[in-house]
């Protein structure tokens, strides 16, 4: 029996030695001939593979809450924006009637009509229509006059809203019929004045 004074080692019975680096080598082979041998969708064959895809956030059931979310908050953002601009496309008139057709005046200088953002003399104006042109309404409302000083009823303070709802024109721009510049150079008495139905009448939203 060697002692340990003399540099023997004592082997344990109970402890296995462990194997050469040699054989962990050929070990470490042999399992990576057998995964690649082994027929496709055995587990041994791409074990990292399957352990990506099940711990992946971006797996296929993962991919499709995602979309189904991503929808969900665009119809919610869609739901928000209508609410949010709905009333600025609300028609500037509440009531009125079925459209019908004024012409822009040809009596008085400056001929032609402008056209209004608001019923009020002092909203902006669009100079657009052409003398006798065709101008489709749709109701009209009462607010202030813009020519107070004209002979009734030019000096009315009616306002006729336009069917597309572009604006307004006044009473004294618009006539019934097309119309001839007027032969006293715009101190006649003029004619055709457009119609005030009742049931035309509006008021202005607000």
């Amino acid at each position: 029996m060697r002692s340990e004074a003399c540099g023997g080692r004592q082997p344990n019975p109970g402890h296995s030695e462990p194997p050469p680096r040699a054989m962990r080598s050929n070990r470490a082979l042999a399992r990576v001939q057998r995964r690649r041998a082994s027929p496709p969708g055995d587990p041994r064959r791409t074990p990292t593979l399957r352990r990506v895809t099940r711990d992946s956030p971006w797996r296929p059931s993962a991919l499709a809450a995602a979309v189904a979310a991503g929808l969900v908050v665009a119809a919610i953002v869609a739901g928000i924006t209508y609410l949010l601009t709905s009333k600025a496309h609300d028609r500037s008139i509440v009531g009125g009637c079925a459209s019908f057709n004024l012409y822009a005046q040809n009596q008085f200088t400056p001929v032609g009509t402008k056209l209004r953002d608001e019923p009020k003399p002092t909203a902006r104006a669009h100079p657009i229509f052409a003398p006798n042109e065709i101008i489709t309404v749709d109701g009209w409302v009462r607010t202030r006059t813009p020519y107070p000083t004209n002979s009734p009823p030019w000096d009315s303070d009616v306002w006729y809203h336009l069917a597309n709802d572009s604006g307004w024109v006044p009473f004294a721009a618009v006539r019934s019929v097309p119309t001839t510049p007027d032969p006293e150079g715009g101190f006649g008495k003029g004619s055709d004045p457009a119609p005030t139905e009742p049931d035309c009448e509006g008021s202005l939203r607000t």
